[in-house]
């Protein structure tokens, strides 16, 4: 598999937030074994983690945003439970998404002037 072929499989799995490891080898027009063993030699992943971490990445952008909610984020990446999500999203980031979201709202940079939008508030 090249470089190439791994960033299809990546965009395909943003394209297709359900897919699953079968379906995935199926886009990749290769067997789930032959998937498997290339994506292990790649990344060092197999198929299933490779999913869950494309999926958490992009739930980590979308909750930065702060336009979604977690459950809403869940739902968006593709998993089916909110419970699966924020177990998995705990297990990769080492925090709730909710908890995320919030430390990302904080520390995001404000827009434009910073003390006008400050004085605003007061």
């Amino acid at each position: 598999m090249s470089i190439q072929r791994l960033h299809e499989c990546q965009a395909a799995i943003l394209q297709h937030p359900g897919i699953d490891v079968d379906q995935l080898a199926r886009l990749m027009y290769m067997s789930r074994p032959t998937l498997y063993r290339k994506l292990k030699e790649i990344t060092g992943l197999t198929p299933h983690e490779l999913i869950n971490e494309i999926r958490l990445k992009k739930a980590a952008e979308l909750l930065a945003d702060g336009r979604y909610r977690a459950f809403e984020v869940a739902r968006i990446v593709g998993f089916t439970s909110q419970s699966s999500f924020g177990k998995s999203f705990l297990r990769q980031f080492k925090v709730s998404p909710a908890m995320y979201r919030r430390l990302k709202a904080f520390t995001t940079p404000c827009s434009g002037n910073c003390y006008e939008e400050d004085k605003t508030s007061i």
